[in-house]
């Protein structure tokens, strides 16, 4: 039996989405059974192929691209400490290994193998619309959140569209917009669902609007940075879903971003 041992991935989630465990689940076809190391709550991204997953929590996490930059410790678990025989072993973060950053792609036999996470129709009320109303200073990027007053003026004009309006994210690093449902610190398969039946998902870039994408739904995002256009559209969009994107300022006026929302093929009909 050919045995796969890989993980924990420990840094940005974005990065995890599209640096790692497409990776992973490609290598996975190649072995008998296959190990998974991930933080808590990340099983889903792993459950369609792995026999194994096992939990570890970094002492220390403070993720910045595709890793931690303080490290982490060595109480992880190994091959050697859960099982024997593996026959290929990739530890913390090495499935970078082969990634292209100039293309943002593998060069093989480092290929990828995605999934569309979420469950069409889910007993979950219906959301229309998800947000990811930013609300962090890690690593010093408080600049990248946007302004509370501008995100409730993007949920009145949603509102007044007739739809329902949800906002994502972790407690500790999001806002619950006013007239919204709060979705924050739910489960990410949870999460996965609101998201795969959603219209749209609208934020600054970052990890949940990321996940959208995986989700099949359509991404309405700005940032600063001009290099992240090619992510959104091409290289980070493996189910080619619908991108209104803004590179021009991490704080675009709020007319901005309601343009291109009523640019979206969605934003007067259904989804198909």
């Amino acid at each position: 039996m050919k045995k796969l041992f890989a993980g924990p991935f420990v840094g940005e989630f974005g990065w995890e989405l599209f640096c790692w465990q497409g990776v992973i689940r490609a290598l996975s076809e190649q072995y008998d059974y296959t190990t998974i190391v991930c933080r808590p709550g990340q099983q889903i991204l792993y459950e369609d192929f792995a026999n194994e997953i096992l939990e570890y929590s970094p002492q220390v996490y403070e993720p910045d691209c595709a890793h931690n930059i303080n490290g982490i410790t060595n109480d992880f678990p190994t091959p050697e400490t859960t099982i024997e025989g593996t026959d290929l072993y990739i530890g913390p973060n090495t499935a970078v290994i082969g990634y292209n950053s100039a293309e943002d792609q593998f060069n093989p036999p480092y290929i990828q193998k995605y999934i569309k996470y979420g469950i069409k129709n889910s007993n979950n009320p219906k959301i229309d619309v998800i947000i990811h109303a930013r609300n962090t200073n890690k690593h010093n990027t408080g600049y990248r959140n946007w302004d509370k007053s501008k995100w409730e003026q993007v949920v009145e004009y949603l509102s007044l569209k007739g739809f329902i309006v949800g906002s994502m994210g972790t407690l500790s690093s999001s806002l619950h917009i006013e007239n919204t449902i709060d979705l924050r610190g739910i489960s990410l398969k949870d999460l996965t669902n609101y998201l795969h039946n959603s219209k749209f998902v609208i934020g600054p870039s970052s990890g949940p609007l990321h996940l959208g994408a995986l989700c099949g739904t359509d991404v309405i995002v700005w940032s600063g940075d001009k290099n992240n256009t090619n992510r959104y559209l091409t290289s980070w969009n493996p189910h080619n879903v619908g991108v209104h994107y803004d590179h021009t300022s991490w704080n675009p006026h709020v007319n901005t971003v309601l343009n291109l929302i009523k640019t979206n093929k969605l934003i007067n009909g259904g989804k198909p």
